[in-house]
């Protein structure tokens, strides 16, 4: 009445079986006859895949047959049987960053996956039959296998064997999480460590990113907008956490260094994504809002990590291409408003103060002038439609330009900069920081001479442009203006005053500038000036859109200098 393992799948019974019992054990494994006093089995792995659907009515029957040991012998073969042939691989990595997976399962494994081969996220070989999967939906991929009853063997290194940073593991320095970036990175790894958190600026995301990073302790690729946020993160990684300097490197125009954490703006990794593809497990995409463009979009296309984490205070693109971000990040995990966390007391609390200027007589003329040549050309199309025509269609073409020159009329006017001199003074005397905003360098240079104040364009160097931010943080200067460069990257907690010169741009930057001004200080209120043409577009496009955009913020909105 016991049982051994003469070889792996052969199973000796020393005792009678009934017929039950010898029928359900023979629809698994052939009788070899006696020996020994002894029946013999070999169990037969094709009749166990055969009768996947039977085994646990088989195994049932067996348990209440045969004693312990026996029965515990066949189970054991029987499930070492089903799970070698249940086991999906992850076997390796192309050259393009596809994952090849190899799988027994001829049948049933392909339905699970259909809508992703549909969609060519998942390619299957017509020879071999094996998977090759898109990085980004390689979780998803294996979620959903596993949740079917599949096993799965990691050979690559990148998903569950993976390098660490630090064997010891890795720690954070002086930072206590808010409960909502708590609850933040709780979400994100409920949806196995993939996904976008959408914070205002001021929040406090690269510390989640710094948080991801001690949890995920695996090779990272961090991607940043600006050289300006390459060198925060480093600051950041350094300041904050266990993590040694040379385990970070720096990969950018003057420096190529891949290290353990790996920091790169989306140029960079765009143009050398070939260098940087297979030597992480983790990939951290700030402002993300950024990653669709077509440009960026191969860094995650192409980059293996299966853990990824996007960061952006302004997730929704007025393109609507924000689904294609949410489907290569893993969706958006979490999102909380500046309102909120006003509330809160996590960030500044804000006002908006609409200004209303005149064009001059001269500048009225050409406004009317241009605009009805625009109006003649555009035949009513929107400006989406022009940009599809512009290629080969000279009207189109003639027309966008009209309405670039509509837009730097009303942001450049006379009367602009006289008021933004003025609120200079009056902000100047009660002590405030001042950010002033315009589209254009010329006029940014114009304006800095005008108020006396530096200036920060895609003209200034890298270590200028360092500088003057030092200063400005200093207080050695209080006013700064800046061109679309300001928009992303800058931390400068001391603000507390925006102007912004133009309502051309777009609900995210409006946003992301008003954020420069919401880190929390103490007895701070921030002030957004905007500054609008009268009987221009520029009123228009306030009303209809930045302020449903107010709205939606809850913003505290006057019109009173």
């Amino acid at each position: 009445m016991n049982a051994s393992n003469k070889i792996a799948e052969e199973i000796r019974i020393c005792r009678w079986l009934s017929e039950h019992a010898f029928k359900a054990l023979t629809l698994i494994a052939s009788y070899c006859g006696r020996v020994s006093g002894c029946s013999c089995f070999r169990i037969i792995q094709k009749r166990i895949i055969d009768r996947l659907d039977e085994i646990e009515d088989i195994l049932d029957t067996l348990s209440n047959e045969l004693d312990a040991n026996a029965f515990t012998a066949i189970k054991q073969v029987v499930d070492a049987i089903i799970r070698r042939y249940k086991t999906v691989t992850i076997a390796d990595i192309t050259r393009r960053g596809l994952y090849i997976v190899h799988y027994n399962v001829k049948a049933g494994i392909k339905d699970l996956l259909q809508e992703y081969i549909e969609q060519g996220e998942i390619i299957v070989s017509k020879v071999s039959g094996q998977l090759a999967i898109r990085p980004h939906v390689l979780m998803e991929f294996i979620q959903l296998i596993f949740n079917a009853g599949y096993y799965i063997e990691d050979h690559t290194g990148y998903v569950f064997n993976k390098k660490s940073i630090l064997n010891d593991g890795i720690t954070l320095n002086n930072i206590e999480l808010r409960d909502y970036q708590k609850e933040a990175i709780r979400k994100w790894e409920r949806n196995h460590r993939r996904g976008v958190i959408a914070l205002p600026t001021g929040a406090g995301k690269t510390i989640l990113g710094l948080e991801a990073i001690r949890l995920v302790n695996s090779p990272t690729l961090i991607i940043v907008y600006t050289k300006e946020q390459m060198f925060q993160w480093l600051e950041k990684i350094v300041n904050h956490t266990n993590i040694p300097r040379y385990l970070i490197g720096l990969y950018y125009s003057k420096e190529k260094t891949i290290r353990p954490i790996t920091i790169t703006t989306y140029l960079s990794a765009s143009r050398n994504i070939n260098e940087l593809y297979n030597k992480f497990s983790f990939l951290i995409v700030d402002e993300a809002h950024h990653l669709p463009a077509t440009t960026f979009k191969r860094i995650a296309l192409q980059t293996v990590a299966p853990y990824r984490l996007g960061l952006s205070a302004t997730p929704y693109r007025d393109d609507g291409l924000h689904h294609e971000l949410f489907r290569l990040m893993g969706g958006l995990v979490y999102s909380l408003s500046a309102k909120e966390l006003v509330d809160k007391g996590y960030l500044a609390p804000f006002v908006i103060i609409p200004v209303y200027v005149e064009l001059t007589p001269t500048e009225r003329r050409q406004y009317e002038k241009l605009y009805r040549d625009y109006t003649r050309l555009a035949h009513g199309a929107s400006i989406n439609e022009l940009i599809k025509e512009a290629s080969d269609n000279n009207e189109a073409r003639r027309a966008l330009s009209l309405l670039s020159s509509l837009k730097k009329l009303v942001a450049t006017s006379e009367e602009k900069t006289k008021v933004v001199k003025k609120i200079v003074e009056k902000e100047l005397a009660k002590g405030s920081r001042i950010l002033v905003f315009t589209e254009y360098i010329e006029h940014a240079e114009r304006l800095s001479k005008v108020l006396g104040s530096p200036l920060i364009t895609s003209r200034i160097d890298e270590t200028k442009r360092r500088l003057l931010l030092d200063l400005f943080r200093a207080s050695r200067y209080r006013v700064l203006v800046l061109t679309s460069v300001g928009d992303e990257g800058l931390d400068l907690p001391e603000a507390d005053v925006g102007i912004i010169l133009s309502t051309s741009i777009s609900k995210r930057q409006f946003i992301q500038r008003l954020g420069r001004l919401l880190r929390p200080a103490q007895q701070k209120e921030a002030r957004l000036y905007v500054l609008i043409s009268r009987q221009t577009f520029e009123e228009r496009q306030f009303r209809r859109k930045l302020l449903p955009a107010l709205t939606s913020l809850a913003a505290n909105i006057t019109s009173s200098l």
